[in-house]
């Protein structure tokens, strides 16, 4: 398995899987004490570094990265859907940029790989991609993974999921069962998952054909509403569980407008009681004592901060604006 550390630095291609590193502390993953209600029901509440690389604390990461793609995304998207919606708040400079953004969000969001020939020389998989869909003028996030699992890897998972051992898909089962400890589970396969919203011409194909890159339409997405938000956020979080890590560079990259995008973020806190997934009741901090017992304090009721949001968008145009005057 590659390491973070013996990647080259300006190497982006051969980086490691997140939630394949080393734990960042003995503490990682480990119960620190948990949620009980008056039925006794339990949620263990574990110990997290938050890094991307520890095996143990990797989805933390995944979530909070999920939350921050999500709602950029559909930030950008829905404003632009009617010329009624609400679009005081965008500063454009001109009636063009407006515009060309109707134009750009009336597609559905997509889900499509390219995937680099096998003898592919480069540094940066975001930029490689970047050049050949640039005359395009599409947008989006772009998530890169450098690996793909074997076919005997993948009779592995499917045997233990049939067997009860595990359950989820098939990088969960491989992170889960211990399988990323071994290297020949997996071969080196770059590729880059897209989700764009644009006009994708039919002779794209054909023309990244032409250089050894193979393009595969996955499916559509969604539409702007709430189906959109909750098929947009399941499929980026599955795709971050596997994506390439490289220390400090980020796994994902934006690209087009959503590259240009700053986000007004208005958050509105509420606290709530911390209730029983399973029956409702009020949930309690409950703590292991010294003889291996959990002791639950019922007068110290939970409560949770429920953070509600609103994004508004500011589309920087600076770049144009110095274009224009040199």
């Amino acid at each position: 398995m590659i390491s973070a550390l013996d990647a080259p630095k300006k190497d982006l291609f051969h980086v490691p899987i997140v939630g394949t590193g080393e734990k960042t502390t003995l503490q990682c993953g480990e119960v620190q004490y948990s949620y009980a209600c008056e039925k006794n029901h339990r949620i263990p509440v574990k110990y997290n570094c938050g890094r991307p690389d520890c095996p143990s604390c990797y989805n933390h990461w995944v979530n909070r990265t999920t939350g921050r793609i999500v709602p950029r995304l559909l930030a950008l998207y829905r404003p632009f859907q009617s010329k009624q919606s609400s679009i005081s708040n965008i500063p454009v400079v001109n009636d063009v940029i407006l515009n060309k953004m109707r134009k750009l969000t009336k597609y559905p969001y997509r889900h499509i790989v390219i995937s680099f020939p096998p003898d592919f020389v480069g540094d940066n998989p975001f930029a490689e991609v970047q050049k050949r869909i640039k005359q395009l003028n599409l947008y989006g996030v772009a998530i890169y993974h450098p690996c793909r699992l074997t076919h005997e890897a993948k009779k592995q998972i499917k045997n233990l999921r049939e067997i009860g051992a595990y359950t989820g898909g098939n990088w969960e089962i491989w992170h889960k069962s211990g399988l990323y400890h071994q290297p020949d589970t997996i071969y080196y396969s770059p590729h880059v998952h897209i989700i764009t919203s644009g006009y994708i011409p039919a002779n794209l194909e054909g023309e990244l054909h032409k250089e050894g890159f193979v393009l595969k339409i996955i499916r559509v997405v969604g539409t702007p509403d709430l189906s959109c938000e909750q098929s947009l956020g399941s499929l980026v979080h599955y795709l971050l569980t596997h994506c390439g890590y490289a220390g400090k560079s980020k796994s994902y990259r934006y690209f087009g407008m959503s590259g240009r995008v700053t986000l007004k973020k208005e958050e509105v806190t509420i606290e709530q009681p911390l209730e029983c997934p399973i029956c409702g009741h009020q949930m309690y901090k409950s703590i292991l004592a010294s003889d291996g017992t959990w002791v639950t304090d019922f007068s110290m009721p939970i409560f949770i901060s429920v953070k509600v949001l609103e994004y508004s968008i500011q589309i920087s145009t600076a770049k144009k604006l110095k274009r224009k005057r040199g």
